[in-house]
C-alpha cells in the first residue's frame, strides 16, 4: 500500500469512515481543526470581529458559549410552574447536548447509510423521553413543550446568527 494513501492504518477497520481520513477519497469537505484554547478565550467582541472577517472558527466558538445557557433559559421559561432553579435545567441542558454530541458524531460516521437518519429520528426521541422522565408531565404537556422547545431553540439560533452577521457587518 503506498504511503502517502492511507498512513493511518484504517484498512483493518469493520466499517468505513467516509470522510475523515486526510488524503482519503471520499474527502467530502476541507478538515479543519478545532480554534485554539487562545482563541476561546476572546471576549464577545473580539470574537464577532473574527467573523466579521470570514472566521467560521470564531463563530463556532461563539455558538458554543452560549448554546447551553439559552437552552436552559427556554427550559426554564417552559417550566416555570415546576419551581426548580436555573442550574437544574442546565444539567439537564448539559445532559442532552452530551447525548446530542455522541448522536452528531456517530451520524458522521455512518454517512451514506440509512443508520444516519434512524439517529437523527432517535435523537428528537431521546429528548421527548428525557423531558418527559425529568419533568414528570403528561404525554400532551411535554409534546407540547417539546415542539416549543425545539422551534424555539431553533428560533434563537437563527436570530443569533443573523446577530451575529449584522454585527460582523457594521465592524467592517
Amino acid at each position: 500500500m503506498a504511503l502517502g494513501k492511507h498512513n493511518l492504518g484504517t484498512d483493518s477497520l469493520p466499517f468505513p469512515l467516509p470522510g475523515l481520513l486526510i488524503g482519503d477519497a471520499t474527502v467530502r469537505e476541507p478538515v479543519r481543526s478545532p480554534p485554539t484554547v487562545a482563541m476561546t478565550t476572546l471576549p464577545d467582541e473580539a470574537l464577532i470581529e473574527r467573523v466579521a472577517r470570514g472566521d467560521a472558527d470564531a463563530f463556532s466558538v461563539l455558538y458554543r458559549r452560549y448554546e447551553r445557557p439559552v437552552f436552559a433559559v427556554l427550559l426554564k421559561l417552559l417550566y416555570i410552574r415546576r419551581r426548580r432553579f436555573y442550574v437544574e435545567h442546565f444539567v439537564f441542558a448539559l445532559h442532552y447536548h452530551a447525548f446530542a454530541f455522541l448522536g452528531f458524531t456517530l451520524m458522521r460516521a455512518t454517512a451514506g447509510t440509512p443508520v444516519r437518519g434512524v439517529l437523527g429520528v432517535w435523537m428528537g426521541v431521546y429528548l421527548w423521553l428525557a423531558l418527559k422522565r425529568v419533568y414528570g408531565q403528561g404525554f400532551l404537556p411535554t409534546t407540547a413543550k417539546w415542539i416549543a422547545l425545539s422551534w424555539g431553540y431553533l428560533v434563537v439560533l437563527v436570530v443569533g446568527l443573523l446577530a451575529t452577521a449584522v454585527a460582523a457587518v457594521l465592524m467592517l
